[in-house]
């Protein structure tokens, strides 16, 4: 095999293995917000402590259909900075 061919296979590899590491990577955020939908209603707002907040959205709640070509999360976990002025869960 050519350097050249040597790198490209190299870099094929690192591909194929990144690729993967999304996929674990994706499956444990899915799995994460599987917990975090059981533990908070739609509106709940977290204070994370590092003048971050979260909060689960509902970003369908105005709509009756939604037309996608991929699978889609009813909820969302919305991250912002922190405003004072909100109430935050006490968890």
């Amino acid at each position: 095999m050519t350097k050249r061919a040597a790198a490209l296979a190299a870099k094929i590899l690192d591909m194929q293995a990144a690729l993967e590491a999304g996929r674990e990577m994706y499956a444990r955020a899915d799995a994460l917000q599987d917990l975090i939908e059981g533990e908070l209603q739609p509106g709940t707002i977290v204070n994370l402590g590092n003048g971050q907040e979260a909060e689960l959205i509902d970003p369908w709640k105005e709509r009756t259909k939604v037309w996608r070509h991929t699978g889609v999360r009813r909820y969302q976990v919305e991250i912002r900075n922190a405003r004072a002025s909100q109430l935050t869960a006490k968890l």
